[in-house]
């Protein structure tokens, strides 16, 4: 990275955005922004974060982890 190039970092948990945050305060000028849904975020971000393979973020759920959160936000009824 050169000078004046700004260095572009997602965090999707509190944790990170702390871990982050602290390794970026020595950096100075730091701007954190939060997204409240998929149509708050400009389209070269959700392309980065969603979308393109190379830098999108997966992680793989099991069932249970599914089922708890069907659970947790009451099950789907199409009717």
């Amino acid at each position: 990275m050169t000078a004046g190039e700004a260095s572009v970092r997602h965090a999707f948990s509190e944790p990170q955005l702390a871990m982050l945050a602290a390794e970026m305060q020595s950096r100075g000028n730091v701007v954190t922004r939060r997204y409240r849904g998929l149509a708050g975020i400009e389209a070269a971000v959700l392309r980065d974060t969603c979308v393109a393979p190379a830098t999108r973020k997966t992680d793989r759920v099991t069932t249970a982890e599914v089922g708890a959160m069907i659970e947790m936000l009451g099950s789907y009824d199409p009717a």
